[in-house]
């Protein structure tokens, strides 16, 4: 999604973002930039380098967008930017308005419902005048976002910003969530297509895993958390192995470091069930 956003790349980027918080908001960004400081001093696997509240890298990864969402985090939590304008495509017609909304509507729901996220915060950005129509689908979409009995996303939260503000939102939403430095590492993975497309592979037979998890996956099943090995075929062969040879509860247990236990149990029903039942 982010690549229509140039301006706010760039302003993500650059720190210029810091800029448009109130007072408030930049004490709870240096609060959580002194938190990391903390992690540091106390060896938990960051440098000061990435302490600092300007220091956002922004990477644009081809898997969260068969994900579905726009920028996820750590945290199994995802950020999904929406403009008004996309709704109405340029027209004043209000059914081409309430057809627009209602395929985000479609979108989000089908996000919520797929497991992948424990949270989603949509953010709405108001860059046209805000009809009698636009209200009134805003109002439906919040509605039809309610969590269900048994809906592992628990919440979906919905912020209003205007144009001018939509970078420091951003940046404020990633910088304050709880372990969101813990996504540095990817970085320094997604030029590796071996490791992309293994982890394509992961996602598509497991539809309630991140694209964190995927990739924690690759980087833990060999034994080891260095990076550079993620490319290397046995990472995904050591990974599938434990799958196929263990049972479903070792599997399971097994694999609570890397994975939730829905995505173990889909992980391992996908390679042992006989399919030829499913007929």
């Amino acid at each position: 999604c982010l690549e229509r956003f140039g301006e706010v790349i760039t302003e993500i980027a650059s720190g210029r973002w810091l800029r448009a918080l109130a007072d408030k908001e930049l004490k709870e960004v240096k609060n959580a930039a002194a938190d990391r400081v903390y992690e540091v001093k106390h060896g938990r696997g960051l440098d000061l380098t990435e302490c600092n509240p300007k220091r956002i890298t922004v990477c644009d990864c081809p898997l969260v967008d068969i994900a579905g969402a726009d920028i996820e985090l750590a945290d199994s939590s995802a950020i999904v930017v929406e403009c008004l304008s996309s709704w109405t495509d340029g027209s004043t017609s209000s059914d081409v308005a309430q057809k627009g909304a209602r395929a985000f509507m479609r979108r989000l729901v089908l996000l919520a419902a797929s497991g992948r996220y424990a949270s989603i915060h949509v953010i709405l950005c108001l860059d046209i005048d805000v009809s009698g129509v636009l209200s009134s689908e805003i109002f439906t979409l919040q509605n039809a976002l309610i969590q269900q009995s048994g809906c592992f996303c628990e919440d979906v939260s919905f912020e209003y910003v205007a144009p001018r503000t939509l970078p420091s939102s951003i940046a404020f939403r990633a910088s304050t969530t709880p372990s969101s430095h813990q996504s540095h590492w990817i970085s320094n993975m997604l030029h590796d297509e071996n490791v992309i497309e293994r982890a394509r592979f992961l996602l598509n037979i497991v539809p309630t895993m991140s694209v964190h998890m995927a990739l924690s996956c690759l980087r833990f099943s060999g034994g080891s958390s260095d990076e550079e090995s993620m490319g290397s075929g046995h990472i995904i062969q050591n990974l599938l192995k434990s799958a196929t040879t263990l049972s479903r509860e070792d599997f399971i247990q097994k694999s609570d470091t890397r994975m939730s236990s829905v995505c173990a149990d889909q992980l391992w029903l996908a390679l042992n069930v006989d399919i030829s039942h499913a007929y």
